[in-house]
C-alpha cells in the first residue's frame, strides 16, 4: 500500500526535476579535433622541415593570430612535406603538419582564412570521429623521416596514387594518408601494408599501420568566404546572447538595488524613531534594526521560478493530488 500511495509523488518529483533542469549547450558548439591539409605556400618553402614552436610562429604569425581570434587551439604545428604522383614523377612541397581543436564552424573558418591568405586553391579538414565514413592511415617512422630519399618518394607514389603527407619530427615522424579514392577499407589497408614493404626494401624502419576514421570537409577558393561568413554569424549570435544576458543581469541588479534602497530608508526611519525614544546612544539598536533587514527583503530574480515553469508544475501537482485522492479512496466507496 505504501508503494501504491507513494508512487504518484515519486513520479511528480522526477517530472518537476526535469522541468527545472537547464538544457545543455548545443553539440555543435563543442570543441572537436581536426587535422588540416594545407600549405602556407611560399612562406614556408625555404623553412626547414620539422621547424616548429617559436621559429614557425615567427615565420607564420598569421596562423596563431587567426586561430586566437576564432577561439581555435593549435595542438600541433610543424613544417612537413606533401607529395603526389605528377605525370610519372613526384610532385612535392613543404606543407604544414597542423592539428587543431575548436568548434567546427571556427575550425572551418580558420582553414578558409588561411587558404585565402596563403593563396591555396584547396584546403582539406579531417574531423576525427569513430565510425566516420573516411578511413585514414598513419605509418610511424621511428627512425625519422630524413631517410626518405627522392628515390623512395618515387617508389611510394606507385601505391599512394592520391598522395600523402610526411611529418618530420624525429622518432615521432610518420606518413599520413587519407583514403580519398574509391578503395574500400580492406583494400586501403592492403595498400598501406605494401607501402611498408616499399619502406622496408629501402631500409627505412616503419611501425604498424594505425587506422583512423574522420569526416572530411573540402574547402576551395570559391567557398572560402562562405565558411568565414558562417563563423562570423555564429560569433555575432553568441555576442548578442551574451549582451542580452548582461542586460538582464543589469536589470535584476537595478531592481535589487531599488529594493535595498527602500529597505534602507525604512531602516533609517526606524532607527530615527528609536533614537527619539532612547537618545543618541542607540548604536546597538540601530545594529539590530539593520540585522533584521534580510528577513524583510524581497526575493531576488535568481530565487524565483519562471512563470512558464510554474504553470505546468502547478498542473502536474493538481493531477497528482487527484490521482492520490482516487488511489487513497477505498474501492467500495467509489461511485
Amino acid at each position: 500500500m505504501r508503494l501504491r500511495l507513494g508512487t504518484p509523488f515519486v513520479l511528480a518529483a522526477l517530472l518537476l526535476s526535469a522541468l527545472l533542469t537547464p538544457i545543455s549547450a548545443a553539440a555543435q558548439d563543442e570543441a572537436v579535433t581536426a587535422r588540416l591539409g594545407i600549405s602556407a605556400g611560399d612562406a614556408i618553402q625555404e623553412v626547414p622541415q620539422g621547424t616548429t614552436g617559436p621559429e614557425l610562429e615567427a615565420a607564420l604569425p598569421g596562423l596563431w593570430e587567426t586561430a586566437a581570434a576564432l577561439g581555435v587551439e593549435i595542438q600541433a604545428a610543424s613544417v612537413g612535406q606533401g607529395f603526389w604522383p605528377d605525370e610519372g614523377a613526384v610532385g612535392s612541397e613543404h606543407d604544414l603538419d597542423l592539428v587543431v581543436s575548436g568548434a567546427p564552424d571556427a575550425v572551418n573558418a580558420l582553414a578558409a582564412t588561411l587558404g585565402r591568405d596563403w593563396g591555396q586553391s584547396v584546403v582539406l579538414v579531417w574531423y576525427t570521429a569513430e565510425g566516420a565514413s573516411q578511413a585514414n592511415a598513419s605509418i610511424p617512422l621511428p627512425g625519422g623521416a630524413e631517410a626518405l630519399t627522392p628515390e623512395i618518394y618515387t617508389a611510394l607514389v606507385t601505391e599512394l596514387v592520391d598522395g600523402g603527407h610526411v611529418r618530420y619530427a624525429g622518432a615521432d615522424s610518420m606518413i599520413f594518408v587519407a583514403n580519398t579514392g574509391t578503395d574500400d577499407e580492406a583494400a586501403f589497408l592492403a595498400r598501406m601494408e605494401r607501402v611498408r614493404t616499399i619502406l622496408s626494401d629501402a631500409g627505412v624502419e616503419s611501425g604498424e599501420v594505425e587506422i583512423g576514421h574522420a569526416e572530411m570537409v573540402w574547402l576551395e577558393a570559391a567557398t572560402y568566404e562562405e565558411f568565414i561568413a558562417k563563423a562570423s554569424g555564429a560569433e555575432a549570435g553568441n555576442e548578442a546572447a551574451a549582451t542580452d544576458d548582461e542586460a538582464a543581469t543589469g536589470d535584476e541588479a537595478t531592481t535589487e538595488d531599488e529594493g535595498m534602497s527602500g529597505d534602507a530608508v525604512a531602516a533609517d526611519d526606524e532607527a530615527e524613531a528609536t533614537d527619539d525614544q532612547g537618545g543618541m546612544g542607540a548604536g546597538t539598536d540601530e545594529g539590530e534594526a539593520m540585522g533584521e533587514g534580510p528577513e524583510t527583503l524581497p526575493a531576488t530574480g535568481s530565487d524565483t521560478v519562471p512563470f512558464e515553469v510554474l504553470v505546468p508544475a502547478a498542473l502536474l501537482l493538481l493531477a497528482v493530488g487527484l490521482l492520490y485522492r482516487r488511489t487513497a479512496t477505498p474501492a467500495w466507496s467509489r461511485r
